[in-house]
């Protein structure tokens, strides 16, 4: 069910960002994924999804392939995705550049 709702959401993206711009981005959705955690329900899957479409859209940029299908245990694709850009130099887990200096 989440990979259906992922697939949808992916399909809305209007933003143009790529490279750095996106790849920060990509950073802060994951930032505000884990600390919307302790917010409702709604809230905290909205959150899994801007991080996860940034996700997609990052490893589609650098040629990493991947598929919303794969979200059927979403927890372990971003993993997976996140992995295969570190490996690439891609370091989506540590805090962004921004919120690193505060």
């Amino acid at each position: 069910m989440y990979a259906d709702i992922l697939s949808s959401v992916l399909s809305d993206w209007v933003d143009e960002l790529n490279g750095e711009a996106l790849i920060d981005f990509a950073q802060v959705c994951r930032v505000q994924m884990f600390e919307s955690a302790r917010d409702t329900a709604a809230v905290a899957l909205a959150a899994e999804l801007s991080y996860d479409r940034a996700l997609l859209k990052v490893c589609e940029e650098h040629g990493i392939g991947t598929s919303t299908r794969r979200f059927s245990r979403p927890g372990e694709e971003r993993s997976r995705l996140e992995r295969a850009l570190l490996a690439i130099g891609i370091d989506l887990v540590s805090p962004p550049r921004d919120l690193a200096r505060h």
